[in-house]
């Protein structure tokens, strides 16, 4: 997440067509499965958490339902707390990153900075990198294959349900100072 949005009222949504309106004017530009947005604020299709967290847990029911197919192996549990604590460590910088420009983190709060600051000079999301990271991290010290195969599906949910939209929105807000820092920093790493 570059920057997410501070202290803007969210205002009520009505439906016109296939078009999510803003009783206040303001429209949302894509569809209606789009969470509420305004002027200053992103409308998530599907707030990260879930994104990611979804595959994961479904991943741990097949485990304790089936069980896995493969023994991950002692390697496994190294990996997943040096994943852990590159967790705390990248998105604590990122998120304090956040209340030092002032801007806001959780839906529903106004953006109105670009940080490209610590982990934003490497990486436009690192908030979904790390928690990325801690994905890959539980699924290796739960263990759970299943976990590990349905990764790529919380990459896609994250990219559709929040990436997506937060790229836009910062386009229509910032412009081009956003397209700038886009071109030289990547989505990911």
């Amino acid at each position: 997440m570059c920057c997410q949005v501070v202290g803007s009222p969210v205002l009520p949504l009505t439906r016109a067509g296939t078009r999510t309106v803003l009783t206040g004017g303001a429209a949302t530009r894509d569809n209606e499965v789009m969470v509420h947005g305004s002027e200053e604020t992103v409308a998530f299709r599907l707030w990260p958490p879930v994104a990611i967290g979804a595959p994961l847990l479904g991943g741990w029911l097949v485990t304790l339902l089936w069980g896995d197919p493969v023994d991950l192996g002692g390697w496994r549990r190294p990996l997943g707390w040096v994943l852990v604590l590159f967790f705390a460590g990248w998105n604590g910088w990122s998120l304090w990153l956040f209340g030092r420009h002032e801007t806001g983190l959780l839906p529903g709060q106004a953006t109105h900075a670009i940080i490209e600051q610590g982990p934003y000079r490497l990486s436009r999301n690192p908030l979904y990198v790390g928690l990325l990271a801690l994905y890959l991290g539980l699924a290796l010290l739960a263990p759970t294959f299943w976990g590990l195969v349905l990764f790529p599906a919380a990459v896609l949910l994250v990219l559709w349900g929040a990436i997506h939209p937060e790229e836009r929105f910062l386009h229509q807000r910032f412009g081009a100072p956003y397209d700038d820092y886009t071109r030289r920093v990547r989505r990911w790493l």
